[in-house]
């Protein structure tokens, strides 16, 4: 075999790349070039806890009580932070997670209140400038003192942040972040300073925005929010009483084109209706929200991915019904509480330019609900989808999964006794759908998988035992992507 220096470095990397952070470790011992090799992997990721937390009746930063461990565990910690930051480790570090303690040695935890609960915490903000390719930093229940958002904003490579439950230290306005990843997760019903962030950003530079929290964090009155130029991707939950609101502050983003809602209240139409998304979000292509806000997102002619949450499939046909859909739309992601051929053809109706249809049943039985097994009813579900000329012909992906859950612990469970006719489903699915080049089907106690191949027959994958079709659902990403 040749020696290590016999090989180009490149291949080295490449093959470090793949390799399992263990055995990495173990293989940098072997030779100084394997150890200086190896170091861009082994050091990529820092994960420090400067402190332990206890909540109580309170929300927000406020609400949870600093720990600390004994004295030898804060000595070992500061060890440990002096060999990240030095000069030899500290340029590797790409991404950064700042969360409270997990003990890493055997034995309990001892932890304890301090009238000192930063003396770890200061000290890795003051070698936050070592990281000079520090990329993404992940932060929970965190306080950001001054020194340390100075520090964050001299990184020259930091571009992504994840903040959950932090806050932030005013009299910061001359500083600026150029991140252009940014999420906030906190206690809707506090701010703690959230407000303090987005004066630190530059809005131009921001192109993902995930907000989970008071959407005050933008502004306090619509007015008081920047325009954010190039923004792309929004996630924000909100609440629905104030759609209003919701689509003056959507009209800061003209470039969207993912918005993901999730949200609380109910949707009143006011006696002023509503705008239409189409006139203020005119590159939106994908959104994903209640299914109450769908007449007014379903306006907008590009949007080509529709994703509705749980709901029943005759609420979900309600608010279809009076909305004129985008034939643009080929893809839908549905979760319902029930379904049956009768309305999963009236659902495929309003989208008839459909390549790509995936829908989730969570069905809660119990005896009154069901008496007969629940076996059957996917069964039936499965059978009577062989026969139904429901699903649009220009169809390519298919996926429909259901699972049950029991309110009665009498309800009989499904058991390996009743499953479709694989062959038949199969055999209907392609002669309807010509153009269909997979499709899953998961009856909770049984699972069928198909896929058309490039070259050779198509691949199947089928499971009619629970335990099994455990097993293959948990690679059906592998499945329906391969």
């Amino acid at each position: 075999m040749s020696p290590p220096e016999h090989v180009p470095e490149e291949l080295w990397l490449e093959v470090f790349r793949h390799l399992p952070l263990d055995t990495l470790r173990d293989v940098s011992t072997t030779s100084h070039i394997f150890g200086r090799l190896s170091r861009p992997f082994l050091f990529s990721h820092l994960d420090f806890h400067p402190y332990a937390t206890r909540p109580y009746a309170r929300h927000g930063f406020a609400s949870h009580v600093l720990l600390l461990p004994e004295a030898a565990e804060v000595e070992r910690v500061l060890e440990r932070l002096n060999f990240w930051s030095s000069a030899g480790i500290a340029p590797f570090v790409r991404s950064c997670s700042i969360t409270t303690w997990r003990k890493e040695g055997p034995g309990p935890s001892i932890f304890s209140t301090t009238d000192s609960p930063d003396v770890l915490l200061y000290p890795f903000f003051e070698r936050l400038a070592c990281f000079t390719g520090l990329q993404q930093l992940n932060a929970v229940v965190v306080h950001f003192t001054q020194a340390a958002i100075a520090n964050l904003c001299r990184l020259p490579a930091l571009t992504e942040m994840h903040i959950d439950t932090c806050n932030v230290v005013g009299g910061l306005e001359s500083q600026t972040l150029s991140i252009s990843v940014l999420s906030i997760r906190h206690d809707v019903r506090r701010e703690d300073g959230i407000g303090l962030w987005v004066p630190l950003l530059r809005p131009d530079r921001l192109h993902e925005l995930d907000l989970m929290c008071n959407l005050r964090v933008l502004g306090v009155t619509i007015e008081d929010i920047p325009p954010f130029p190039n923004l792309h991707t929004l996630s924000m939950t909100i609440n629905l009483s104030r759609m209003s609101d919701t689509i003056a502050i959507l009209s800061k983003f003209p470039s969207l084109q993912v918005l993901v809602l999730t949200g609380w209240g109910r949707l009143v139409y006011e006696a002023d209706p509503l705008v239409p998304a189409s006139d203020i979000l005119p590159a939106l292509r994908r959104y994903a929200g209640p299914h109450l806000t769908l007449p007014i997102f379903l306006t907008c002619a590009t949007l080509t991915h529709l994703t509705t949450h749980y709901c029943s499939p005759s609420d979900l046909m309600a608010q279809l019904a009076g909305t004129r859909t985008p034939g643009s739309i080929t893809s839908l992601y549905a979760s319902f509480d029930d379904l049956d051929t009768g309305a999963l053809g009236t659902l495929c109706a309003f989208f008839p330019q459909l390549t790509e249809l995936r829908i989730r049943i969570l069905f809660v039985a119990d005896e009154d609900a069901f008496e007969d097994p629940l076996d059957s009813k996917t069964t039936a579900f499965f059978s009577a989808l062989a026969e139904t000329p429901a699903l649009p012909r220009a169809l390519e992906r298919l996926m429909i999964s259901w699972k049950f859950e029991y309110e009665d612990t009498d309800v009989r469970r499904p058991s390996a006794g009743s499953v479709p006719e694989f062959a038949t489903v199969r055999d209907a699915l392609v002669a309807r759908c010509s153009n269909l080049t997979a499709f899953w089907l998961d009856g909770d106690h049984f699972v069928f998988g198909w896929r058309r191949m490039l070259d050779g027959p198509p691949v199947e994958a089928r499971s009619c035992h629970s335990a099994e079709a455990g097993q293959m659902r948990g690679n059906v990403a592998a499945f329906w992507d391969m």
